[in-house]
């Protein structure tokens, strides 16, 4: 090789290095030309974990080499179509903006299954009950009778507890269930224990309450005729303690019964300890037809089912504060281990920090809203639309909030997590039981 070669190449070489380095260092620092815009542009990053993991991620149509968790670098500004999807699972799409120098996260992005629900019970179900500790109870109504049944929600295993002309369940917890049923003209209150074994009749009672809950294995408060009336299951003889008037609903939380009482053009919410008959009064609400909602850090919520207001009554040791907030809906619940709150009408959900009194519109819907709740403790909202039932996540996803088609035909929803993990929704169609498995873990 002669020395005019070898002086060529090197200046050659010399040539490519100073050219290429630089765009290697812009490379390297996530710098790419954008053919559209005509210069060299800063790019972003986009990551997505999924659950279920392993699914495949698609931007734009193309399919991406990496499953999830999975990041995608070196992406140029701007809105794309992202698609996540795994067999057994209904796909996950929304367009998700990339911002230069950023890093995009999807994260807690739930998959759901895309089984089709499978029957538990085809009798005539009446009723359909989820406890605390997720047993579930339902009723079975015959021509002649109504019977119980405990339904373990691992295995579908169904088991007769007892039976009685027009049975219905008040409440359930501490492995007991308060029902009540007819003989003949008479009504019957009755106690019976979990395993179904032993039915006990309160006599104390000769009405049926309008509401009803277990506040420990032996006491229970019920609203019965406008008062609050406490009973000891033990002894037999324990005497029915009413006090109150005028009361249209009642709430148990840290040790106290809140109430709600209806004077003229006026409502009052009083506090009494569980264990005596001690009451105070402690906001005054204008007008009526309310219901206690809520307790959760020392805030009460109020609902007005008129005017789809939300009171939040901060009850401090010696005094209270009220704020009021409209057209939040008539319906309200806490987040799982959150200090929020969701409370949604009949073609809206909200959701609303109380301590700061934000709030940010989850989604808007054309057909109303029958049912809302959190699934689990995961971070969305299932929402029942006359027989549709979809979900939609709390918080937004690039900016967006995309509801997800899950079942039809459904009626009525209950939802419990089993001992694995899984969680199961329960809905009655043409009076018959269901489950749908949303998720596995």
């Amino acid at each position: 090789m002669t020395r005019r070669i070898r002086r060529i190449l090197y200046i050659s070489f010399i040539a490519v290095f100073l050219i290429s380095a630089p765009i290697l260092v812009l490379y390297t620092a996530g710098y790419r030309y954008d053919t559209s815009r005509n210069r060299v542009i800063k790019t972003g990053v986009l990551t997505i974990h999924s659950q279920p993991k392993d699914a495949l991620v698609s931007i734009n149509g193309q399919p991406q080499q990496k499953k999830t968790p999975s990041t995608i670098s070196r992406l140029l500004p701007g809105t794309y179509q992202v698609r996540v999807e795994k067999e057994g699972y209904i796909p996950w799409e929304s367009n998700l903006t990339v911002t230069k120098g950023e890093v995009t996260l999807v994260s807690d992005l739930q998959l759901f299954s895309s089984n089709s629900p499978q029957l538990i019970s085809d009798r005539s179900i009446s009723q359909f009950h989820l406890d605390t500790q997720d047993r579930g109870y339902f009723v079975e109504s015959t021509e002649t009778t109504a019977i119980l049944h405990r339904i373990n929600l691992n295995t579908g295993e169904i088991m007769e507890m007892t039976q009685g002309a027009n049975l219905q369940i008040l409440a359930s917890e501490f492995n007991q269930i308060l029902v009540a049923y007819r003989e003949g003209e008479e009504e019957i209150i009755a106690v019976i224990d979990q395993s179904g074994n032993s039915l006990r009749p309160l006599p104390q009672f000769t009405s049926v309450p309008s509401k009803s809950a277990f506040v420990s294995e032996n006491s229970i408060v019920t609203l019965l005729d406008g008062k609050i009336c406490r009973l000891e299951i033990d002894p037999a003889s324990a005497p029915l303690n009413c006090s109150g008037n005028a009361i249209t609903d009642f709430l148990i939380a840290s040790g106290s019964i809140y109430t709600l009482s209806s004077q003229p053009n006026a409502s009052v919410i009083s506090r009494a300890s569980i264990n005596d008959q001690s009451v105070t009064e402690i906001a005054p609400l204008p007008l009526q037809n309310y219901e206690l909602s809520s307790f959760r850090d020392d805030i009460l919520t109020v609902v007005n089912h008129d005017d789809e207001s939300i009171y939040f009554i901060r009850l401090n040791q010696d005094d209270f504060s009220i704020s009021r907030h409209n057209s939040l809906g008539s319906q309200a619940f806490w987040l799982v281990d959150e200090n929020r709150l969701v409370s949604y009408g009949s073609f809206e959900v909200w959701l609303v920090n109380p301590a700061t009194e934000e709030r940010n519109l989850i989604t808007r819907v054309s057909d109303p809203i029958l049912q809302a709740g959190q699934i689990s403790d995961l971070p969305y909202i299932f929402i029942l639309q006359g027989s549709s039932l979809s979900v939609v996540p709390i918080d937004s996803v690039g900016s967006q909030r995309k509801m997800i088609s899950l079942v039809e035909n459904v009626e009525g929803l209950k939802t419990a997590e089993n001992a694995n993990n899984s969680l199961w929704l329960t809905a009655t169609r043409k009076n018959s039981l269901w489950r749908q498995i949303l998720f596995t873990p």
